[in-house]
């Protein structure tokens, strides 16, 4: 699995619990989605930000130039 497909799933999944949580608690007011959002969304965005593509290995960089 590519580390892009990863993040994906993650943090999809990470905002489907959110919606999850919010129906479950039953939160139909508007400062009850903004503190949801609020409290929920920044760790996907940060997770989003710092992961970073893996390093290309030196075996990977030689068979890139070989072909």
């Amino acid at each position: 699995m590519g580390t892009e497909y990863a993040k994906k799933a993650i943090v999809c999944g990470w905002v489907i619990a959110l919606v999850a949580i919010a129906i479950v608690l039953n939160v139909s007011s508007i400062m009850g989605w903004v503190a949801l959002i609020g409290l929920g969304l920044p760790p996907p965005i940060v997770m989003w930000r710092m992961w970073k593509q893996p390093a290309t290995t030196l075996s990977e960089s030689i068979r890139k130039e070989l072909r």
